[in-house]
């Protein structure tokens, strides 16, 4: 049998509690209440009520006076406890385990949302125990983060790549700055990235990446590697200040080093400042091209050829030949090459006019023996 019991309370100044208690005949209880209107559509239905002070729209309040804490307390299923709590500085929804109340969500009366902290510092503080994780995500489409004002279009989002895996990117001011596709290739000023790392300028600008070391002399380090195992280096600032090297990993040794002036050692760490290139070492070429001033001027007519009389006695008191470098200053200073091919070629000019003023005084000697010759031959014929 089916009992129902209406109970109206009117109160003042047309504020009224409607409420209908209904009681099945299996002793099912089913009341429903509602406040400031006669209709409800849920056990307990509240409406608020239009006003001009400040709690306009304001439909339930609570009010604490002797505990800190007011709220609500929420069960499921006999066993789970969820409480919403407000302090006097914050909202706090804390879950029942373990024989505690845990927090998960606080929200402060200066606006700063807390996910597993009941005091956060900030717009949004998330912490968590273990690893936490952070998720937007979106179901139908890209899924963006906007920083800033909305017309600043600084905008961290992900976006499907080719019907596939999402590619998150990072837009200053409607830019692709930043881009990490699936295949995790990264892209600075490309959204399509053809490589691991691709940096692309603006328009006539130039694409730089800088490497910074915070100390003062202390190398910044590029390295390459094969499968984890680091095989070569772009080192500045190393093996000395101001000096650029290309280091060989495989047996810890600089393999070219480049001074601040442009001067480059090969086998060295110290370049010859005098010296473009310095090479601790053998060279090995097909082809090698100098270029030196020539030695012609040895042909002109007022080149002052000295005699081989003149050879002969510088060789005697120096132990070289004229204009040659000795043996002590090659070994000490080594000799420019060019400089050195100049003046072999300079000797060998120089013997080659000895050999044409040779075979001049050869050939007046052969004619003068030839007369003699026939001489002779006239005496002998008497």
């Amino acid at each position: 049998m089916k009992k129902n019991i209406i109970i109206a309370i009117c109160l003042v100044k047309s504020g009224f509690i409607y409420g209908q208690l209904s009681i099945n005949s299996d002793n099912y209880t089913n009341a429903r209440i509602s406040v400031g209107a006669q209709s409800y559509w849920a056990p307990i239905t509240i409406y608020s009520r239009a006003n001009t002070t400040k709690n306009e729209g304001v439909a339930l309040a609570l009010e604490g006076t002797n505990f800190p804490d007011i709220g609500f307390r929420f069960r499921a299923n006999g066993s789970n406890y969820y409480q919403v709590l407000y302090d006097g500085s914050a909202i706090n929804w804390k879950h029942y385990e373990g024989g505690n109340y845990i927090p998960k969500l606080s929200l402060t009366n200066s606006g700063f949302l807390g996910v597993g902290i009941t005091n956060p510092d900030t717009k949004l503080h998330i912490e968590g125990t273990t690893s936490t994780y952070s998720r937007i995500a979106n179901s139908g489409g890209n899924t963006r983060l906007t920083l800033g004002a909305v017309t600043d279009r600084n905008i961290i989002y992900s976006q499907d790549y080719n019907g596939g895996a999402q590619t998150l990117k990072l837009q200053v001011n409607n830019e692709n700055n930043f881009v990490i596709r699936p295949d995790g290739k990264i892209g600075i000023g490309t959204a399509d990235p053809s490589a691991e790392l691709e940096v692309k300028s603006d328009t006539n600008d130039n694409a730089e990446i800088h490497i910074n070391s915070s100390t003062s002399g202390k190398p910044s380090i590029l390295r390459f590697q094969d499968a984890g195992i680091t095989t070569w280096g772009l080192l500045s600032h190393y093996p000395n200040p101001d000096k650029l090297s290309i280091y060989n990993y495989h047996n810890n040794t600089n393999a070219m080093v480049f001074d601040i002036n442009g001067n480059v050692g090969i086998g060295t760490n110290n370049p010859n400042s005098n010296y473009k290139l310095s090479v601790n070492g053998s060279i090995r070429s097909k082809e090698v091209k100098v270029e030196a001033n020539w030695s012609d001027f040895v042909f002109e007519p007022d080149y002052d050829l000295l005699t081989l009389e003149e050879v002969e006695q510088h060789i005697q008191e120096k132990g070289h030949l004229p204009e040659i470098p000795n043996e002590a200053d090659v070994t000490e200073n080594g000799f420019n090459l060019g400089e050195m091919n100049a003046k072999l070629l300079q000797k060998v000019e120089e013997l080659t006019l000895y050999l044409i003023e040779q075979n001049k005084q050869n050939q007046s000697q052969q004619a003068r023996i030839e007369q003699l010759e026939k001489k002779l031959a006239q005496l002998e014929e008497r």
